[in-house]
């Protein structure tokens, strides 16, 4: 039997991503349960989206922010419901903001009915087909059993973020941590406008009023020869003089949505943001010319 090529390796896992025939482990993933009778009513006060669409069965799960009272971010999560009889939430999270969120969550319990638990050890997550799938015990075994279908790819880690950047998800750690307001780096997927009040809701409320924040979330394709690195800082050219406009959270070496060239998810101000205009990157490594894209990148066909 032949031995793939990294590339043709490289090509059968996207391809199998764009045709909804991948699946991949989440090893980053940390989770909280949250049982008791007011787990509803308590957590839609600390989260930005809605979670009664959840307890209405509108939704079978939903994407939110834990946020500070100046609506910078504090951890992303998927929140779902644990057992079919809905006795209790979970929250699926970076894992290495469990220990933070839970301290946070806990002073926030008074009176309410509510119970919280670090249950990461005891529920695995699985991505199968592009949707989160949870399983007890996470076990090997239990995985197995789940990822058994003939027509399944696994997606490596270097497949999935290539994936990832052409969308313009943002990912904790990177586009995403307590120095971002979580209207530049998400909207209506993770944010409620109408559900009332929560910590840092009267920012985000603020700045929905105003129209856009000052800088926001940003795709790019990488001109030229010189590759930037995440945390170099962007400039625009304004009139005779460069002015700092934001900086690369994540780059990706080689793009197919982009027809094989580099791409760069990013933060750049609202002035600069025009797509098909250039922004640069001035380091010791040369100058990095990179055009302002729409996103998701546009995707190459399926094979």
């Amino acid at each position: 039997e032949k031995t793939m090529s990294a590339s043709e390796e490289f090509e059968r896992q996207y391809t199998a991503l764009q045709n909804d025939q991948g699946w991949f482990y989440y090893a980053d993933s940390g989770k909280i349960s949250i049982s008791g009778d007011d787990r509803y009513m308590w957590l839609q006060g600390m989260v930005s989206n809605d979670v009664m669409l959840l307890k209405n069965n509108k939704v079978d799960s939903l994407q939110a922010c834990l946020l500070d009272a100046t609506g910078h971010i504090l951890s992303d999560m998927t929140i779902t419901k644990i057992h079919e009889d809905d006795s209790a939430l979970l929250l699926d999270l970076p894992r290495e903001n469990v220990e933070k969120v839970l301290g946070i969550l806990d002073r926030y319990l008074i009176m309410e009915d509510a119970e919280l638990r670090n249950v990461t050890d005891e529920i695995g997550c699985v991505s199968i087909r592009g949707k989160r799938e949870y399983f007890a015990p996470n076990t090997p075994e239990a995985l197995a059993h789940l990822v058994l279908a003939d027509d399944l790819v696994e997606i490596s880690p270097e497949v999935q973020e290539v994936w990832r950047v052409e969308q313009g998800i943002p990912k904790y750690g990177a586009e995403m941590d307590q120095t971002v307001i979580a209207s530049e780096a998400v909207g209506a997927s993770h944010i409620s406008l109408t559900k009332g009040c929560y910590v840092g809701q009267e920012i985000i409320a603020r700045i929905d009023a105003r129209g856009h924040t000052n800088r926001a979330l940003t795709g790019m394709t990488i001109e030229g020869e010189t590759l930037p690195k995440a945390g170099d800082k962007l400039f625009a050219q304004e009139s005779d003089k460069l002015r700092e406009t934001g900086r690369i959270t994540s780059v990706v070496p080689s793009s197919p949505a982009a027809d094989g060239k580099p791409i760069a998810l990013g933060y750049v101000r609202h002035e600069h943001r025009e797509p098909g205009s250039h922004v640069v990157t001035q380091t010791e490594a040369g100058q990095a010319v990179l055009s302002i894209a729409e996103f998701p990148f546009a995707r190459k066909s399926a094979a």
